[in-house]
């Protein structure tokens, strides 16, 4: 005879095993996806290089379409040069590289250190979680992204 094993479903119609198996994967996928793409932060890479963007901190200014932006507490280790790193409240760890004249604006590696902060950067091509900042400013109470 046939050798299809039959499933029934919660609607009541009856499928094939193997095509329930692959929905409810399929649906996990999906999830998974959904689950990444809100935790990621509050990404712009969906918003036109034309657009004005609140994220970027001072009125007027565009942020680019690759740009991300951060908010987390930095954290710098010292090993001969600073090495900062940005920890959301996630739990994602993120590398930041930041050149000496936009850490310098808000006060130094010293005053950056353990604070909260908001980051605007380009995700480093190839690497994830390596940002290459281009504005940080430190977090006030109730601050985001966008204010």
């Amino acid at each position: 005879m046939n050798s299809v094993k039959w499933a029934r479903q919660a609607s009541g119609v009856t499928r094939p095993k193997r095509f329930v198996r692959f929905s409810v994967v399929a649906g996990r996928f999906v999830l998974l996806i959904a689950v990444i793409a809100a935790s990621t932060g509050c990404t712009a890479s969906n918003v036109p290089a034309d657009t004005k963007s609140p994220a970027a901190g001072t009125a007027g200014q565009a942020v680019a379409a690759r740009d991300t932006c951060v908010v987390g507490m930095i954290t710098i280790i010292w090993n001969g040069e600073p090495r900062y790193y940005l920890t959301t409240d996630e739990g994602e760890t993120f590398h930041l590289q930041i050149d000496e004249e936009t850490a310098r604006a808000v006060g130094g590696p010293v005053r950056l250190n353990r604070q909260e902060a908001i980051v605007i950067a380009e995700v480093v091509e190839g690497a994830a979680d390596v940002l290459r900042v281009r504005e940080i400013r430190l977090k006030e109470e109730g601050q985001s992204c966008y204010q």
